[in-house]
């Protein structure tokens, strides 16, 4: 059984950010960087942890600001702050020894993953795993949307509304329990929260057509929470970078749903180079793209007293 161990990553902004790594159980020859969705925290990745850590793949999901064990769980932070505590933190729990290192996002997380990558001091990963990361190029009425989350957190920002978690039926038993019952799990949005996702998502957006990272974009059909349109307008943007692999019958959580094995085998085979979907797998390839980058280039020394505090994504918001 892989090894767990319950860590934190302190940043000089003040915030501690807890950790969960999954140490694989021979030599490693991937470490995965792993950030959740809104309103979860680390323990999403609490089955595909262990799995990969099978596999010889280390995995360290942290907690967002805002969510989990953080000591502001509930509270919005504000995005360019959670932008750069995350980003400062991923500099931090990049391990020392060379080996590849690869970032997934899923939704929120995926869209952080994708506006890390534009900031000042950020390592340039071996590949990022995008499952329906949060972008918003091709909402429709987006300056609408924009005015109203706008105009109701400035007024009323700690106005909020009750998310129903946990009750998907292609969840596996372990999603559903935590996201319905586990008390870490944030069940509400406030107001200036939505309208800091959206300001994420423009800037996860924006950074599309810049980003030189090798991706693997995932979606999922199921469910429709999220348009299509707006994955495909992001694969078009990350077109030069990008594999992409729909799900047609998996929700938006697509790593938590019954089934994820299959996903999760795609996943790696990717990071080791190989060619997914695999043979069996559900998943229908839309567009391929480049393989991760080699272990050469991707095992550069960071530089010394990396800093912490990092420049501003160029994105609206």
């Amino acid at each position: 059984m892989a090894r767990v161990e319950h860590g934190s990553v302190h940043l000089r902004s003040g915030r501690t950010l807890p950790t969960t790594t999954w140490f694989a159980r021979r030599e490693p020859t991937a470490t995965l960087l792993a950030l959740h969705s809104y309103g979860d925290y680390r323990l999403a990745y609490e089955e595909i942890g262990p799995w990969l850590a099978e596999r010889d793949v280390t995995v360290c999901a942290l907690d967002q600001p805002g969510f989990g064990e953080t000591a502001e769980r509930g509270d919005w932070p504000g995005w360019r702050p959670l932008l750069h505590d995350v980003a400062a933190a991923l500099v931090r729990l990049r391990p020392p020894d060379g080996r590849p290192v690869f970032i997934l996002g899923e939704s929120l997380g995926g869209g952080v993953a994708m506006a890390a990558m534009r900031l000042r001091g950020m390592f340039r990963p071996a590949g990022l795993v995008l499952v329906e990361p949060a972008v918003r190029k091709g909402v429709r009425l987006r300056l609408v949307w924009d005015l109203v989350f706008g105009g109701l957190a400035l007024v009323r920002p700690r106005y909020s509304r009750r998310l129903v978690r946990g009750r998907h039926p292609q969840l596996t038993e372990v999603a559903r329990r935590r996201l319905a019952e586990d008390p870490l799990v944030v069940r509400h949005i406030r107001a200036d929260a939505y309208k800091g996702l959206l300001a994420i998502g423009d800037a996860a957006s924006a950074a599309a057509r810049r980003l030189d990272v090798p991706t693997l974009l995932l979606y999922g059909r199921a469910d429709g929470i999220i348009p299509a349109r707006l994955f495909e307008r992001a694969e078009r943007d990350l077109a030069h970078v990008t594999t992409t692999i729909r799900y047609p019958d998996a929700p938006h959580l697509v790593l938590q749903a019954r089934g994820w094995e299959a996903v999760m085998a795609d996943v790696l085979a990717w990071m080791h180079g190989g060619t997914p979907p695999l043979p069996g797998s559900p998943g229908i390839l839309c567009r391929r793209g480049p393989p991760p980058f080699p272990v050469a280039a991707s095992a550069k020394a960071l530089p010394p007293g990396v800093p912490e505090r990092i420049r501003e994504p160029d994105a609206a918001g």
